[in-house]
């Protein structure tokens, strides 16, 4: 049995901040070994979207092993990145947060380069940011 662990779903940032995200990846209820092995996810605003809002990858740092052994790594978004997805700013009332969802998943390449296994897919809610 796969797992990983914590994540809530749906995910929950702010827009134009950073945000670092600590996951665990276990099988049988061990950490799964993932030295060699690199990591991609894309956002959008719906599944069936043909272009993505952002991409995370291990190349540009938006996946960091945290301790290969035990199967750990956080999902790492960038001021940068998160301020690319269109939150609408209007609220009925003041307590009303503004927010937008968004669909997402994460991909998994073993060292070898074969075939990708999707880890995961979810949503991400974006609050619009209220401090630049």
């Amino acid at each position: 049995m796969l797992h990983i662990l914590p994540i809530s779903n749906p995910l929950k940032i702010v827009k134009g901040s950073y945000h670092s995200i600590p996951m665990a990846w276990a099988e049988n209820g061990a950490g799964k070994p993932i030295a060699g092995y690199t990591f991609k996810a894309q956002f959008k605003e719906s599944y069936e979207s043909t272009q993505f809002i952002t991409e995370l990858s291990s190349a540009d740092g938006g996946f960091v092993i945290t301790d290969a052994a035990l199967g750990k790594f956080s999902m790492v978004f960038r001021p940068d990145q998160t301020a690319l997805f269109p939150v609408p700013l209007k609220q009925k009332k003041v307590t009303d947060i503004p927010f937008k969802e968004f669909v997402f998943d994460v991909d998994v390449i073993p060292a070898d380069n074969t075939k990708p296994t999707c880890l995961i897919k979810g949503v991400v809610k974006v609050y619009a940011e209220v401090t630049p």
